[in-house]
């Protein structure tokens, strides 16, 4: 039953045609909460970072309270999200680089690895530095 409500996360907010409503996101918040390694790793993050390649002004926010709102140790996907976030982060928008560092928030407060947060320190730093 759970994989049939991440299916239907996964189209309604992150597939979405337009920026989904902050609430829709908010109201997945026990699925995401529940949610294991597994599925996250083979369905969630697989999405989430081909809607930031593909619409990031759309997935942004979405992704931002994805990773927010659940409890899973993030290290492990540091190296597949942060690449992508990055490039957003630089962006001319401001509303973009806000949602971006909010992305790059999120998986530092969620990572319990030392080398992911050293990872995404240099990856942050070289991107300041130009």
């Amino acid at each position: 039953m759970q994989t049939n409500f991440l299916e239907l996360y996964l189209t309604l907010v992150l597939n979405s045609r337009e920026k989904p409503p902050k609430v829709l996101s908010e109201s997945f918040q026990p699925l995401l909460k529940r949610m294991v390694h597994e599925e996250f790793g083979k369905m969630v993050v697989p999405t989430s970072v081909k809607m930031l390649k593909r619409n990031p002004e759309l997935a942004l926010e979405a992704v931002g309270l994805l990773l927010k709102l659940t409890n899973l140790d993030l290290s492990k996907y540091v190296g597949d999200i942060l690449p992508t976030v990055l490039q957003q982060a630089r962006h001319n928008n401001e509303s973009r680089r806000k949602e971006a560092l909010e992305i790059i928030k999120n998986l530092s407060l969620q990572s319990s690895d030392p080398d992911a947060i050293t990872s995404m320190f240099n990856s942050v730093k070289g991107v300041i530095g130009g």
